[in-house]
């Protein structure tokens, strides 16, 4: 959600630009690119991470932009190393207001108690979750288990 936020912040971000978070294993999950269950998931930061770098490369070199549009040459946004971003884990529940305040702001957003829809990232709008292909060869199994018993 952090990176989502700093897609909508319109000005050049400046120095490192860190977002905390207490969720380790989302943390190292990043980092792991073998598919599991939820990695759509990680695949949606992902993106999100390349927009804002793109973005930010807009921001950034808007004038070399508008001159290779004028002079009809190619233009090709970066999609990464423009911005230093920065994701490090926090210790949760450590008397820390700001984190307080993020888990309050979390158990909304999982009543669906705090956002409308529309201002949500369109990853997190969607009601039904991907199916699992796991849970698909399980059901799978036990049906092909209930037939041959049959």
């Amino acid at each position: 959600m952090g990176i989502h936020l700093l897609l909508s912040y319109a000005r050049r971000l400046r120095g490192p630009t860190i977002i905390g978070c207490d969720n380790q294993a989302v943390l190292r999950g990043l980092t792991n690119q073998s598919s599991n269950s939820g990695h759509y998931l990680l695949d949606n930061i992902h993106d999100l991470e390349e927009r804002l770098h793109a973005k930010q490369d807009n921001i950034i070199r808007a004038a070399e932009r508008t001159l290779a549009r004028r002079n009809n040459e190619r233009w090709t946004t970066k999609r990464r190393g423009v911005v230093d971003l920065q994701l490090h884990w926090v210790p949760g529940h450590r008397d820390f207001g700001p984190n307080e305040r993020a888990d309050q702001e979390a158990k909304m957003a999982a009543q669906k108690l705090s956002s409308p829809r529309g201002e949500l990232p369109a990853c997190l709008r969607k009601t039904a979750l991907p199916t699992s292909v796991a849970a698909l060869r399980q059901a799978h199994k036990e049906q092909l288990k209930r037939t041959w018993r049959k």
